[in-house]
Order: structure tokens, then sequence, then C-alpha cells
């Protein structure tokens, strides 16, 4: 993905195409968002081979969502903000875990596991 012209695609044109099929305007900044960030986001979701209806993440409910969220800016904030280092694979999963969040059913709060018991000592 971090070639505009991979596979012969110019990415930038198909953003562009794709926004003004709905009723964008595609800002140069819009543009490389979609091109540059999103797509490989949704590379993801189309490469590591989970369940590709999503029950991969919806069965774990929406407040997993958040926590998976968190785990990843942990691992930012140790790689990049502590030690200087690009860290795009858990910026990427940062945004499609934010992305799951949103689509989540908000009746599954906990997912198949349920909610969580009294702690250990009860």
């Amino acid at each position: 993905m971090a070639e505009d012209t991979a596979n012969g695609m110019d990415y930038h044109q198909a953003a562009v195409d794709f926004l003004e099929k709905c009723s964008l305007v595609p800002t140069p900044d819009a543009v490389e968002q979609l091109a540059e960030v999103f797509l490989p986001c949704l590379a993801i979701m189309c490469e590591r081979g989970y369940d590709p209806d999503g029950n991969s993440w919806r069965d774990k409910g929406w407040r997993n969502q958040i926590t998976e969220v968190m785990e990843r800016a942990d691992r930012l904030q140790f790689n990049v903000w502590r030690h200087g280092r690009r860290d795009e694979n858990n910026a990427r999963d940062i945004i499609n875990y934010a992305a799951f969040l949103l689509r989540s059913d908000w009746g599954n709060e906990w997912g198949k596991f349920g909610p969580p018991g009294g702690s250990s000592a009860d």
C-alpha cells in the first residue's frame, strides 16, 4: 500500500473517485487520508484472515474494542513517544478497533463471555 501505483492501481485517483461518488469534495488532505491511511487499515481486515463478517470482534462486545484501543495506545506511547520508533501496525489497529467500536451493537456490551463476576476473593 505504500506505493501509490501498486498493482497498476492509482490509489489516490481511486480515492478521488470514491469521494466524488459519495458526493464529497475530494480535498488533497482527505484523498491522502483515504489512500494512505484508511485503505491500508482496510487491507488488514481483508488480509489477516479473521472472520469476514466481523464475528471475531463482534463476539467480544463493544467494551473489548475500547480495551484493544487502549492497549495499542500504550504500545504507541512506548514505541513512538518514548523511543521515537514508527509504529504503523499499532496505529492502524487503533483506527480499526475504533471503527469496530463505532459499528458495535451497543446492546452487546460484554460479548460472548458476559460481564465480569466478583473479585477472586469472593
